[in-house]
């Protein structure tokens, strides 16, 4: 097959420093094994170059391939097993017929034991027919279309991780495979109540509930809950899973706005608010004051909010060694203190206004349900 027409490999990585020394590495197949792992590669096809082939020291990386309405992609070789693919549209050669045949024969061409697909940024509404019949039947992560309608009754039955999208209220999570620890469940619907989880499930995050908290799989180690309603009424929690080690609540609705119009966090625990932390948790971060006597001893990380770090020095357990904050002015900070995280939310605060004046303590500017500690692995 001509070896002009294959389709050149782009590298990307929000570090161009990095990007540059990564492409060398995985063109020239050099150093693999230090390249970077948020460092991704996009197949995009063009009228002149239509044939992927994927060398063998591709299949660690994320590969994004890039479907589009009017060109057919040709395969030099079969495609790799264990690879991990994010598939996307083009949008300005969008035809959604055409589309829906690609993506479809593409998945039909994928073998048994790829690792990883992520069709997210697809919305169902471009695909009128069922995806899971195509999915490979060994798959371990799965992201769903955006608005997703399918059923979720049929996945592959080893899945280990599922991000869902779903487009309605009515939503069945009833009969995910057993072998399920990750699952996302995304957008801003009301969700069902969620009983009848895998009782293997060990991370759980959502971006809206209000339901009771006890009903969840008691072997859960991460709860993350972007938005929860019921905050304010934490009689409703009922107990939390007693094998938590991160537990994230970004409760939204309870927010105020300070005289520079920056969102702050509320200053006290609502009232009837969580009165035991589970005694293995290692990191908290709740958008309220918490009460630092509650907290137990195997605590690493915490949401310090309502508290003022500019002015005062917070006696915290040594334990403790990072420190998530709404606070852009820090000058006191307790001398065990290694991280500081500043939770930006894209109102006023920013890199070029924070001030942060605590010895070598790292510093670093983040957004809601970014941190490290928290992002679904």
């Amino acid at each position: 097959m001509d070896i002009s027409r294959h389709i050149i490999p782009e590298i990307y990585n929000y570090d161009n420093k990095i990007k540059e020394i990564d492409t060398y590495r995985i063109l020239n197949n050099v150093d693999i094994e230090k390249v970077h792992k948020h460092t991704s590669i996009l197949y995009k096809p063009s009228l002149e170059r239509n044939i992927l082939y994927i060398p063998n020291h591709y299949k660690n990386f994320m590969i994004t391939i890039e479907l589009s309405g009017v060109i057919d992609i040709e395969l030099d070789s079969p495609i790799l097993e264990d690879c991990s693919f994010i598939i996307e549209y083009d949008k300005y050669k969008f035809n959604s017929l055409k589309c829906m045949e690609r993506l479809i024969n593409f998945l039909k061409l994928l073998p048994a034991n790829t690792k990883s697909i992520n069709i997210s940024s697809i919305c169902s509404s471009d695909i009128q027919q069922d995806i899971i019949q195509y999915l490979p039947r060994n798959l371990k992560k799965y992201y769903t279309l955006e608005n997703y309608i399918e059923s979720l009754d049929n996945l592959p039955p080893s899945l280990e991780f599922l991000s869902v999208y779903p487009a309605n209220v009515d939503y069945s999570y009833a009969y995910l495979p057993l072998t399920l620890h990750t699952l996302d469940i995304r957008g801003s619907i009301a969700l069902p109540e969620l009983a009848n989880l895998p009782h293997g499930l060990k991370v759980l995050s959502l971006d809206y509930y209000n339901h009771n908290l006890a009903t969840l799989p008691v072997g859960l180690e991460k709860l993350i809950i972007t938005n929860y309603r019921n905050l304010d009424t934490c009689t409703e929690l009922g107990d939390i899973p007693p094998n938590l080690k991160t537990l994230q609540f970004c409760s939204w609705n309870e927010h105020t706005i300070d005289d520079r119009g920056c969102v702050k966090k509320p200053s006290k625990c609502p009232e009837n608010g969580i009165k035991e932390y589970p005694m293995g948790l290692e990191h908290l971060d709740i958008d309220y004051k918490v009460d630092i006597a509650k907290l137990p001893p195997t605590l690493k990380s915490l949401g310090l909010y309502g508290f003022d770090l500019s002015s005062n020095i917070i006696e915290l357990p040594e334990n403790i060694t990072t420190i998530y904050t709404n606070d852009d002015y820090i000058e006191y900070l307790p001398s065990h203190i290694k991280r500081v995280i500043i939770i930006n939310t894209g109102d006023c605060c920013s890199v070029n206004s924070a001030r942060v004046r605590v010895g070598d303590v790292i510093f670093e500017m983040s957004t809601y349900n970014i941190a490290e500690c928290f992002m679904i692995n």
